[in-house]
């Protein structure tokens, strides 16, 4: 990817990224608790979905309403045109 195109998809992701500061904090990543950062974060921010390949991630399946699935699942949901 190029340094222009890089830029673009930083502008984007900037403008459309919300701030959270988590208040909640559960442990639910048991097998690597340093990634739990990232579902206190999908609490705040009322997230519906934590996409990541983390196998990790992926053996928890859900928790609180927040799916969390892969790349390609995500990917596939969003072309079938499943609101995601």
């Amino acid at each position: 990817m190029d340094e222009t195109r890089l830029q673009q998809l930083l502008a984007i992701y900037l403008e459309r990224s919300t701030l959270v500061v988590p208040h909640e904090f559960p442990c639910v990543i048991h097998d690597d608790p340093d990634d739990d950062i990232f579902v206190h974060a999908a609490i705040a921010g009322g997230a519906s979905y934590i996409v990541s390949g983390d196998p990790h991630f992926l053996r928890v399946g859900s928790y609180r309403g927040i799916n969390m699935i892969s790349p390609r699942e995500f990917s596939s949901r969003f072309e079938d045109g499943i609101r995601v």
